[in-house]
């Protein structure tokens, strides 16, 4: 759980998304998953809230085999505590952030769901003009210092699904208290 909504962060947030944790080309993906191969698939965004007063939150997923948990947390672990620069990737993010706006169209019922949800965060006008506008000329060192404020040493709760017999849970318990959980409390059936 971060800060509240602050419209001022939108353009930060969007490229340290894109950068970070994103798609392919973010470094959480091609380290975890193209680098070191301890993925399936893996990702970490910080996901703005949808209504003022609430706060945003941190998500992070990897998907990868039992025998490989241990690793794959440490490794997330790592990049949340200190991310790597990487030009090349800064660039592609910048493009892409740029792009994906540039192509977007909001049409039909989007029209309505876009207005109402700016206003659920206090806004008159689509947030993606000042993403599109400010993102560009960001640096590294700018997502740096929102990495460190914003996710390096947060709280985190974590949570492993996987089958019981197959999990090291004396390495689970690095991470803080482990807690069992049945089928029934996690789903609901």
């Amino acid at each position: 759980k971060g800060d509240v909504y602050d419209r001022m962060m939108a353009p930060t947030v969007a490229l340290y998304n894109e950068y970070f944790g994103g798609g392919m080309g973010s470094i959480v993906f091609q380290d975890l998953r193209e680098s070191k191969a301890l993925a399936y698939s893996a990702m970490s965004r910080y996901a703005n809230a949808d209504k003022t007063g609430r706060s945003n939150y941190i998500l992070s997923y990897i998907g990868t085999q039992s025998d490989k948990l241990p690793e794959a947390m440490s490794g997330m672990e790592s990049l949340l505590t200190d991310m790597p620069m990487a030009d090349a990737n800064l660039v592609i993010a910048k493009q892409s952030i740029r792009n994906s706006i540039a192509t977007d169209r909001i049409t039909h019922e989007g029209v309505l769901l876009s207005y109402e949800r700016a206003r659920r965060l206090g806004l008159d006008y689509d947030v993606r003009r000042d993403v599109y506008d400010q993102t560009q000329n960001m640096t590294f060192g700018e997502l740096q210092k929102f990495q460190q404020a914003k996710i390096k040493g947060q709280n985190q709760v974590i949570l492993v699904i996987g089958s019981k017999d197959r999990l090291n849970f004396k390495e689970l318990a690095k991470y803080g208290t482990v807690q069992q959980l049945t089928l029934k409390e996690i789903f609901g059936y």
